[in-house]
């Protein structure tokens, strides 16, 4: 799963120059916000001291903050996550209501994609190689991303 291996990828090469940062566990969760409640449940009972937790998706990022929640511990920690889908129960909501610290959005490549096809059906040459860029969705700047991606009327 391309997602999942360049999402675990990119956040162990971002924590890496920082020492201070120790993964204390790690474990899939299929994706599944379900799931990710459990495993956490068993991470708070397992671990003492949890700081923060990444997750590859909003849904992970916000069972594990359930199951903090469930037991008093939410506001002890920070919860990561990604996708920043702007839909009401997507990250950027979650991150305007406070469950998550942050989420970034990360591009489906649709556009740029439809975009490649008509070149490619019109005979212009396209780049064999494109990067997308994500944002940080942040407390500060959440409403206006979730407005400028909400596409649902």
């Amino acid at each position: 799963d391309q997602p999942q291996i360049d999402r675990d990828k990119g956040f162990r090469e971002g924590i890496a120059s920082n020492p201070n940062i120790k993964i204390i566990a790690d474990r899939e969760a299929k994706w599944l916000k379900p799931n990710a409640t459990t495993i956490m449940q068993q991470w708070l009972s397992q671990y003492p001291k949890i700081d923060l937790v990444y997750a590859e998706n909003d849904p992970m990022a916000l069972g594990a903050y359930l199951a903090a929640s469930a037991v008093s511990k939410a506001n002890q920690m920070k919860f990561i996550g990604t996708d920043g889908l702007a839909i009401p129960d997507g990250g950027i909501r979650a991150v305007q209501q406070g469950q998550l610290a942050t989420t970034f959005i990360y591009p489906t490549g649709a556009k740029e994609a439809a975009d490649y096809a008509e070149k490619i059906v019109h005979h212009q040459s396209v780049d064999h190689h494109l990067t997308l860029g994500t944002q940080q969705v942040t407390p500060d700047n959440a409403a206006a991303l979730y407005n400028q991606y909400n596409f649902s009327g």
